[in-house]
């Protein structure tokens, strides 16, 4: 890993404005040596043209915090006639941290901490994430087209890399939207971006404060416009967003219409080399750069050269704020090892009972659910302590577990044909619900209180709701189930089958089958993953002579299986970093975990853990601290139902209404009333909320 620093002093050409010191921006390359950016052929020549667009930002932005981009370029595949060209994001978002910025608002980590003067995610962590697709330069993908190194903004009919890199680092800096387009909502806490606060449909309202109903009629209306009072000011209206139909991720509602003239950076297809900031930077200043103590208030203009067509490039949504921690259950062992999966390295052992097999953590990594499959048990353990918090005996075989919506545990009992409701706080049994013939895997409905059970015994699919303890309806499947069912994109879900190389996708809307796809043979499909591009699963496969396990890519548009890779023996699971970049493989013939990077299809590392590991949970690592977590100076009421637990002694619990009611994360009395009730466990369990 190399840093380099850049920054610069920008003189603005507008009259009556003021220079201000330039934004200090540092890039961290994160290939090792002999490829990507150090590759001995290109190296030289691909981080020249980097630091170039890194350099033009930095001159262009105010600000004193430091900000470090991290980036790669690595084998993102394609075809002939088109690729991915590059993705990038902000590494985490932030809200409700003061300085004048929009409660209830996202903003990316480098303008949050320009307005605020202090560097939000600390010193060594990035606050830009760029991947560039090395395969353009090998003259299969794209054909003849490939990246263009230089400086002059005369790629001819290559795809000029500062341009993209210039339009890639935009999103980093705040140019993205949080609409989650399958229900209308948002994608994290339900809180908008400050960009989509700036965006309104005339005659209808503004984007943040429509229903869910009429954003998603919105994000396909091709009637979206940017209000944000600079942009409009530099272009004489307000400008359109591209919102066609059909909504189309990585290029939809995040980039300005395809039809503006004269073509604009952030627009969603590579049209020429430029070096214009033009749109983007007045954009920029509305979401937040303008709120930079010397933020200027005009925006340079230069020309555009002539357009020539070229692919899309497409982008990342900004990921979450912690680090991601691995749980595997350990089979033979009784243990379960938690994994930094940053290090590469095991850092704890937990003692748990006898043949431990699903594995499942509360959805704000507070606490661990293990099912004990030879006792027929499930324990709660304490992420934060590691300390085992109760035991309840369940059934006669607890296999698979996970958490819902509501913080109900689901557990199945395979050898009672039953799935078993538990209370998360003191694991009390609420409900058993019947299900099929020996339930194995469970997967939660993208959205709501339902989870689908996938029965071993027989080939069917059984719809459970939690809440009321009833079971909804039965699915019947062509083929039998693996242990695996998975949740996919959108409303669907992943059902590898047993004994058979097919992949099934269900849609958990209408509760039936949707399409089928048939994998290589000779190989048992185990168990499936979502990746981060809604396109693509991944199949975890084991050969039924050798035992040997590959996972293999299908396409769910194509219905076609694509890239491969080996991964250990007897491979049981496989579950997806929280950023959807990576997956770990469990591989229980080897005692081991395969890293994969999602991208390259490339095993990145193998862990070494305990006898015959199981199952998989991936969760970001818990909070640790007792007081102000976030160090603003400020309570907020994740802070508050923190210090209340510790005060009474309790161990950190659900969060029931009306806790954090008006969702602006600061403590009002009656959030204050909640988070004491929360401690003493005096609300009502089924309104409980994380």
């Amino acid at each position: 890993m190399v840093a380099i620093l850049l920054s610069a002093v920008l003189a603005w050409a507008a009259a009556g404005s003021t220079p201000c010191a330039a934004v200090p921006l540092s890039i961290q390359y994160d290939n090792e040596q002999g490829e990507g950016f150090f590759d001995s052929e290109l190296g030289e020549a691909r981080r020249t043209a980097f630091e170039a667009a890194v350099a033009i930002w930095a001159d262009a932005l105010p600000g004193s915090v430091p900000v470090i981009i991290a980036t790669r370029m690595v084998p993102f595949g394609g075809s002939g006639t088109g690729a991915l060209l590059a993705q990038a994001g902000s590494v985490t978002v932030h809200r409700n941290f003061g300085g004048g910025a929009m409660p209830s608002t996202w903003y990316s980590a480098a303008v949050a901490s320009q307005i605020i003067d202090s560097d939000i995610n600390g010193a060594d962590l990035p606050e830009i994430s760029v991947d560039f697709n090395s395969d353009l330069d090998d003259n299969v993908v794209l054909g003849s087209v490939g990246w263009y190194y230089g400086l002059d903004a005369e790629p001819g009919t290559d795809i000029d890399l500062i341009t993209i890199a210039l339009h890639e680092l935009a999103h980093g800096l705040g140019f993205f939207s949080q609409i989650e387009p399958v229900a209308g909502g948002w994608q994290i806490a339900n809180n908008p971006s400050s960009f989509d606060r700036r965006l309104r449909r005339p005659f209808v309202d503004g984007f943040s404060e429509m229903v869910d109903s009429e954003r998603l009629a919105a994000i396909i209306s091709a009637n979206l416009q940017f209000t944000g009072p600079a942009t409009v000011n530099d272009f004489g209206a307000a400008p359109p967003v591209q919102a066609t139909a059909p909504f189309i991720p990585g290029s939809s509602i995040s980039h300005w219409d395809t039809g503006l003239s004269p073509d604009e950076l952030m627009e969603p297809f590579y049209t020429s080399a430029t070096r214009d900031l033009r749109l983007t930077l007045s954009a920029l200043l509305d979401v937040g750069w303008g709120l930079v103590p010397g933020a200027p208030t005009a925006v340079p203009v230069t020309s555009t050269p002539t357009a020539t067509p070229s692919p899309t490039p497409t982008t990342a949504l900004p990921a979450g704020n912690r680090p991601d921690r691995l749980y595997v259950t350990n089979f033979d062992d009784n243990t379960v090892s938690v994994i930094d999966p940053a290090r590469g390295e095991e850092i704890a052992t937990i003692a748990v009972g006898l043949g431990p097999a699903g594995i499942a953590v509360s959805r704000d990594g507070s606490r661990i659910f293990v099912a004990s499959f030879r006792e027929g048990s499930l324990y709660r353990i304490s992420a934060r302590t590691l300390d085992t918090l109760g035991v309840t005996v369940i059934g006669s075989s607890a296999n698979d577990v996970a958490v819902d919506d509501s913080g109900l545990v689901l557990i199945t009992d395979t050898a009672a044909d039953t799935v078993v409701v538990a209370d998360q706080l003191d694991g009390s049994v609420l409900h058993t619900i019947a299900a099929g013939e020996q339930p194995a895997g469970i997967a939660l409905a993208p959205r709501g209180r339902f989870a689908y059970v996938a029965n071993f015994g027989e080939t069917t699919v059984t719809v459970v709701d939690s809440l009321y303890g009833l079971r909804r309806a039965i699915i019947p499947m062509r083929f039998a189930t693996s242990f695996g069912i998975a949740r996919g994109a959108g409303n669907l879900l992943l059902l590898p089958s047993r004994n058979g190389a097919q992949l099934s996708y269900l849609d958990a809307g209408q509760i039936q089958l949707t399409s089928l796809v048939y994998l290589p043979n000779g190989l048992d499909a185990e168990s499936a993953v979502q990746t981060a591009d809604p396109r693509i699963a991944l199949v975890l496969m084991r050969n039924r002579r050798t035992g040997e396990g590959v996972v293999v890519a299908v396409d769910s548009e194509t219905r076609e299986d694509g890239k491969q890779v080996s991964v250990g023996d007897a491979p049981e699971d496989i579950e997806s970093s929280t950023d959807g970049r990576t997956v770990y493989v469990a591989n229980t013939g080897s005692d081991s975990i395969s890293v994969i990077n999602t991208v390259s299809m490339r095993v990145k590392r193998t862990i070494d853990v305990g006898r015959a590991p199981m199952a998989i949970a991936v969760a970001q690592a818990p909070i640790d601290c007792g007081g102000d977590c976030d160090g603003n100076g400020l309570v907020s009421v994740s802070e508050l139902v923190r210090a209340v637990n510790i005060a009474l002694g309790a161990a950190p619990a659900r969060v029931c209404e009306p806790v954090d009611s008006d969702s602006d994360d600061r403590v009002s009395i009656d959030e204050l009333i909640g988070a004491v009730n929360n401690a003493l466990g005096t609300c009502d369990q089924r309104r409980g909320r994380f």
